[in-house]
This record gives C-alpha cells, structure tokens and sequence, in this order.
C-alpha cells in the first residue's frame, strides 16, 4: 500500500510539474509571438535584456516575469534564468515551482539565446522545444487577434 501511495504522489507530481512547464511555456509563446518572433537586445551593445525599451522583452523567460517583479538587476541585465533573483521573480507568478524548474528555464532562455536574427529561426526553435517536453502549441487567445 505504501508503494502505491509514493507511485501516486509521483504521478500527481509528475502531473504538476508538466502543467507547469506548459502554463510558461504558453506564456513566453504567446510573447514572442506577439513582438513578432523578433529578439530584443540592447541598442549598441547587442546585449538581451529581460526588459528592453518599449513593451518588448528579451528572452522567452522575460515574458514570465511579470512586470512588478522586475527589479533593477532584471532591468539591466539577463541573469541566467536559473539566478535566484530570476527565480524569486518568477515565484509569486508561477506558483508552486516544481522540482526541475530552474533547468527548464535554462534551457527555454537557451532557445533565445542560440536563435539566429531571422525571424523563423526562434519560432521553430520553440516547436522543436515543445516537441521535446511534450507541450502544446497554444492557439492565439483572443486579445492576440
């Protein structure tokens, strides 16, 4: 009885912890959708920012934070997402944090980071992502249209 209660509270966190990955993942879609599938990098330095100038955010992981929580370090530079200050930033928002989700952002801010300028680049990057962790493509919600 005992291993069937472990095996199910494995599952359960299993569970949580793809519903998770699916709610960020649709998050920071929708945003780099939305700008276009543009990155965003610091005028002159070509540095990516979480903020940039404007509404537009640098880095999937940008889209996650939400405006409240950006903090002078996040406004000024892109941390690796695994940074506490990242992680703290993302805690009200993303509630409860599963177990594994510091690689996850790492590699989701990676799918940025290594995509080239061209606009298809990002946008397949992220299919291919999704693909891996078995997320879903979202569809545009209603005030994307």
């Amino acid at each position: 009885m005992d291993t069937d209660k472990k095996n199910s509270a494995r599952r359960r966190a299993r569970a949580a912890g793809q519903a998770w990955r699916q709610a960020a993942f649709t998050m920071a879609w929708r945003g780099l959708r939305i700008q276009g599938w543009q990155r965003s990098v610091e005028e002159g330095s070509g540095l990516c920012l979480y903020r940039c100038d404007g509404a537009r955010r640098c880095c999937a992981v940008g889209w996650l934070i939400p405006d409240a929580n950006i903090v002078g370090l996040l406004r000024d530079a892109s941390p690796k997402a695994s940074h506490p200050e990242v992680m703290r930033a993302l805690a009200d928002h993303l509630k409860p944090t599963p177990k594994g989700a510091a690689a996850f952002l790492l590699r989701l801010q990676r799918v940025h980071d290594d995509a080239l300028d061209n606009d298809l680049s990002l946008e397949n990057r992220m299919r291919h992502f999704a693909n891996i962790y078995g997320l879903d493509i979202p569809p545009p919600a209603r005030w994307e249209e």
